[in-house]
């Protein structure tokens, strides 16, 4: 019966307004810029790199929006009668919910994966001049999955908990454009590893910035900057998102109407969650002044 309450959920959040709009909205912003063949033009030399994810947070938003659309619109009536003979309590259709969420994570999934194939196409992504070429990673699709998980999660519990469609997406408007918009204000110690936008570069101070292969100057830290990837970063905070989506779906279960099984997904959750957050830290390749320098400002 799970399983058939799950598909039914899942084939309406395929056609669903809110997901098939950020998918459109993500392709929109991410796919044409490489539609020439080459790396777009940039303002400083790591803007293609570390932008590249944020161009799909309309993929969020939707999942967002959709969880909570679907939260609070209940079954439905297709639904309700296709199960009339076993009728459906609200811990079954909560968890029907969750596991429906597979559908705006796969196509999450699909636009990235078609997003890399268009940076490899191009020839990669330049860094510094002369320039390095780099690519994406499959750590990157996991993040951007795993974002995606987490923001229909969201999505869930927000409208469970304040049951105002108004509410969940102005909430999820919001969020999108504080923690994409604006990423570059939780750029300190701890919020970095804590907020969704992670960055998949670095900088570390380096003595001899002749001899690095791509390097800046800082100049809140009057320093030369040698740039670095941060994959183990991403994919720890991947491991955090997930983490973060299973506590959300054992909330979610929660406050569905009568107790549930949830403490196995408080227990995983919360291991995920405080793991993948610890283990960014020692991860965490560049120059820790840099997630104090914002206060500078």
């Amino acid at each position: 019966m799970m399983r058939g309450l799950a598909w039914a959920e899942a084939r309406r959040l395929t056609y669903h307004p809110a997901v098939l709009a950020g998918f459109v909205a993500a392709a929109f912003l991410s796919l044409p810029r490489w539609f020439g063949g080459q790396s777009p033009p940039e303002q400083w030399l790591t803007q293609t790199y570390e932008q590249l994810t944020l161009f799909w947070a309309p993929l969020h938003l939707g999942a967002f929006v959709a969880g909570a659309m679907v939260a609070l619109r209940g079954g439905g009536e297709r639904i309700d009668e296709m199960f009339a003979a076993r009728p459906v309590d609200a811990v079954q259709r909560t968890r029907a919910l969750f596991l429906a969420g597979i559908v705006p994570m796969g196509y999450t999934a699909a636009l990235v994966v078609v997003n890399v194939l268009l940076v490899v196409a191009a020839g990669g992504m330049p860094l510094g001049s002369p320039a390095v070429i780099v690519y994406p990673t499959v750590v990157d699709v996991i993040y951007a999955v795993s974002l995606t998980g987490a923001a229909y999660a969201g999505g869930i519990v927000v409208a469970r908990t304040v049951p105002s469609p108004v509410f969940t997406f102005l909430s999820g408007l919001a969020a999108t454009w504080i923690f994409f918009g604006l990423y570059w204000i939780s750029g300190w110690f701890p919020a970095y590893f804590l907020t969704p936008y992670v960055s998949p570069l670095s900088g570390v101070v380096t003595d001899n910035p002749t001899g690095a292969p791509v390097v800046y100057f800082d100049v809140h830290l009057a320093e030369w900057l040698e740039v670095v990837r941060d994959t183990d970063v991403v994919f720890w905070r991947a491991v955090y998102l997930c983490g973060v989506t299973l506590l959300l779906t054992a909330y979610g279960l929660r406050q569905s109407g009568r107790p549930a099984r949830t403490r196995g997904l408080w227990l995983i959750g919360a291991f995920l969650a405080l793991g993948g957050f610890l283990l960014q830290i020692p991860a965490y390749s560049g120059t820790w002044s840099l997630l104090g320098s914002w206060w500078d400002f």
